[in-house]
C-alpha cells in the first residue's frame, strides 16, 4: 500500500503541459466613410414595407373548459383529420354555421 500512495503523489505532482493558445486575426478598422442612404429614401422604403407587412388582426381566443359529448368530439376529430385541419378550426366553423343559421330562424316576423 505505501508504494501506491507514493505513485499517486508522484502522479499528482507532475505538471501537465499547457495547451498552446493561438490568436486569431485581429480586427481591421477602415478609415473610409461608409455609404449612408438619404433619410427621405429610407422613410419612403420603410413606409412601403409597413403597408405590405401589416397582418389582419387575429380574433381573441380564450381557453375554457366545456364538457361536450364524446361522440361529437370524436366526429369533429375525424373531420379535422380527414380535412387536415386543427380541431379548434372545425369546432369554430361548426359554431359559426350554427349561429348564422340560428340568426336567420330567430328573427321575429315583421
Amino acid at each position: 500500500m505505501p508504494g501506491d500512495k507514493a505513485k499517486l503523489s508522484s502522479m499528482l505532482n507532475k505538471q501537465t503541459p499547457q495547451p498552446v493558445l493561438r490568436k486569431g486575426q485581429g480586427f481591421n478598422l477602415s478609415t473610409e466613410a461608409q455609404y449612408e442612404p438619404d433619410q427621405s429614401v429610407q422613410n419612403a422604403e420603410s413606409a412601403e414595407v409597413r403597408n405590405h407587412t401589416t397582418a389582419p388582426p387575429k380574433p381573441k381566443r380564450s381557453k375554457r373548459g366545456y364538457e361536450l359529448r364524446d361522440d361529437l368530439v370524436r366526429e369533429c376529430k375525424q373531420i379535422a383529420l380527414d380535412e387536415n385541419r386543427k380541431l379548434y378550426q372545425v369546432m369554430e366553423q361548426a359554431i359559426e354555421e350554427y349561429l348564422a343559421r340560428h340568426k336567420v330562424t330567430d328573427q321575429p316576423p315583421s
